[in-house]
This record gives structure tokens, sequence and C-alpha cells, in this order.
């Protein structure tokens, strides 16, 4: 009879797979080939509702069908700490499409009315994603960042424009063309909006890449596009573009506001777990911004300010427009195609190995394969 480690040891090793092998045994399902006819039908809009997903078993079968939708996929979980799991599960598991996370501009909450740089780069490089049309594209969010009014496309393309590589490019043509899209000059970049000139080389930090780019000119020629570290000046890829962005939304002179979900294309798909729980949420966001706003900290005497968010109304008529997948408990009410699934949470074992040993005996005696997932492989070797 073999001892808890020896068991463990031996699933490790004969039944551990990798992320595409479960992938793939998701996208053999029968409901991944319906679901995807659904989505694609040319006429009207898909009302499917996916019953019987629990835990990460959502994500992975999104993640099976997210090669075969060439269009932008937009998954609202009802909030942040939801949302930043299946995240983190889709983009594990869906290797061939681009996976993003929308997150709100502010720390801790929007009526606070304090924003966070790291996040603002995250939206706006979001943003600009879905203005530039960008195919096989997977967004992720809540109702707290999908709240926020943003620019409208017509802005956002106006605001932006890319350098590419072996183009020509006078050196003071670009900078009198930042200073025109409200970059600042400093004398070293250390945050979006920012740029510095030495010699032939620019250092610009824009608001739609996580890392700022080093372009090198050569004459009147772009010789070469680097994203690099702040920390450490070091280059952490060569690309062949960049495209630079300004913080739009905080630009005094624009006043046209828009729901994030105007700039989804036409034939876009939205995946909601409890689109209700999504709806009262987005109500009483409302809700608080009406109270009188104080920062919450003595250390922070600066008030809030209002910020221009969606509403429920707005929400209702935006989703109709769009192929909605719901997978929560709780669903729209009207017609909706049901795809019934038999998945169940796990329990807990509470770090308890022999409580986990047998339940894996239990599986794997009833004919079930089983796979130990981890991001991290030290923690199978643990195993």
């Amino acid at each position: 009879m073999r001892t808890a480690h020896d068991f463990l040891s031996y699933l490790c090793t004969v039944m551990s797979g990798d992320a595409k092998d479960l992938t793939g045994l998701y996208a053999e399902h029968p409901h991944k080939k319906k679901l995807t006819d659904l989505l694609k039908e040319k006429e009207g809009v898909s009302r499917v509702h996916l019953k019987g997903l629990a835990g990460s078993s959502a994500a992975l079968f999104a993640a099976s069908l997210l090669p075969e939708l060439h269009t932008v996929q937009l998954f609202i979980l009802p909030d942040m700490e939801e949302a930043a799991y299946f995240f983190n599960d889709l983009e594990t598991f869906a290797t061939e499409v681009t996976v993003r996370f929308l997150p709100s501009s502010f720390k801790r909450h929007i009526r606070y009315g304090q924003e966070d740089a790291s996040n603002k780069i995250l939206r706006s490089e979001v943003l600009q994603m879905l203005s530039a049309g960008t195919r096989k594209l997977a967004v992720v969010t809540w109702p707290e960042a999908l709240a926020e009014m943003t620019v409208s496309r017509r802005t956002l393309v106006k605001n932006s424009f890319r350098l590419r590589q072996g183009e020509e490019m006078i050196l003071s043509l670009l900078e009198e063309e930042l200073l025109a899209k409200g970059f600042r000059p400093v004398d070293f970049v250390t945050g979006p909006g920012e740029f510095a000139l030495r010699g032939g080389i620019v250092d610009v930090f824009s608001y739609a890449a996580e890392y700022p780019y080093r372009i090198d000119l050569a004459g009147n020629r772009i010789d070469s596009i680097r994203t690099f570290n702040i920390e450490t000046q070091l280059s952490v890829e060569k690309v062949p573009q960049a495209v630079l962005l300004p913080d739009v939304n905080s630009m005094t002179e624009i006043t046209e506001k828009v729901p994030v979900l105007s700039l989804l294309p036409p034939s876009a798909t939205i995946w909601m777990r409890d689109r209700q729980l999504i709806r009262d949420t987005l109500g009483k966001i409302h809700e608080l911004q009406d109270l009188e706003i104080h920062a919450p900290d003595e250390e922070e005497e600066e008030e809030g300010v209002p910020v221009a968010l969606m509403s429920t109304e707005e929400f209702d008529s935006l989703t109709g427009n769009y192929s909605c997948v719901e997978f929560g408990l709780n669903r729209q009410e009207g017609p909706a195609e049901g795809l019934d699934f038999n998945v169940s949470l796990q329990p807990a074992f509470r770090k308890n190995f022999d409580l986990l040993t047998e339940r894996m005996s239990e599986l794997a005696g009833l004919g079930y394969r089983l796979y130990l997932l981890s991001n991290n492989p030290a923690q199978l070797e643990r195993l």
C-alpha cells in the first residue's frame, strides 16, 4: 500500500500536465462547439447561460474558446478579488490570445478620488487597445473599474500616435509633437507622460505601455525602439513600434466622457458572473459618490473629486447590444440558451495532506484523471 508521500509523488510524476493539456480537455467538451457557433452567428445577439460551473472552471472553459473567437471578449466579475483570480487563470491558460486586466484609476475606492499611477498605465493601455480595434483581445474587469467613464475613441485616436522602426523622423519635429500631445520634458524619465532628449536618443513614457520607450535615431531615421527599466536603465526588449499616449483622461479641455462599454466593437462578447450583483454594485458606487467626499486618513487632507460614472441604465442599454454569456447563479430575465455543466467545488483540505491524499486516491479509484497545477515549480517539488 502506498504512503501519502508515495501516492502524491506518483501523481506528480504520472498525472501532472501542462496548461495546454488541461485546456485541450475542455476544448473537447461538446458545449464548446455549441457556444462557439452561437457567438459566431451573424444575425442578432446571443444570450447564453452556462450553468453548473464552479471555481476556475469558467476561466478554463473560456480559455478553450478564445483562440477561435477573433474579436474582443470582456469578462466582468463581481469584485476586484474575483476579477484578479479570474485574470490569473485566464492569462495562464489562454496562451494564444492577448489577455489584459482593466483596473480602476483610483486607490481604494473611486469616491476618495486618489489616483493610482500604475493602475492608470494599465487602464490606458487597455483603452488604447480597444480603440485601436485589437483582435483576439480578452479584458477582465469588475464594476468599480467599469463604472469610470473614459474619453471617446475619437479622442484616444486623436491624441495618440505611433513611431515605427525604420521610418523617417526629424528630432525637432518629434519634440514638437510630444509637447503638443501633452508630454512633459524632463532630464530623466521616471513616470508616465514624460520624455527626455539626449543627443539622438529620446526616452518617452507612454500611458499605453508598462515600460518607457528608448527611441534611437540615426540621422533622420528611427534606428531602433526598445523598452527599458527605469531603475536599472537596462533594455527589456526590442519592439517594432511604440504607441505614445498622454494622460488624456486628465486633460481639462476634454469634456466628452463615454462608458468603457462604448469602446467595444459590435462583434464583442460580454461575459458576466452574476449580472444582478454587478448591477447592484454599480448602483452602490453611485450612492457612495453622492455622499460628502473626504479623504479617509488624517494625513490626507484633500477632498476627493467627483468622477463621471456609468449608470445602471446605461449598463443595461449598452450590454443589450452585445452577445452575453452569463455564468453565475443569477442571469438576466428573458430567453437564453442554457448549457449545463456538472462541476463541483473542491473541499477545503487546510494543509492536511492525509485528507488530500484520501480524496485524490478516492477520485483516482473512480477513474478520474487528476492534475496538480501550480505557477511555482517549487510547490510541486514540495508536494
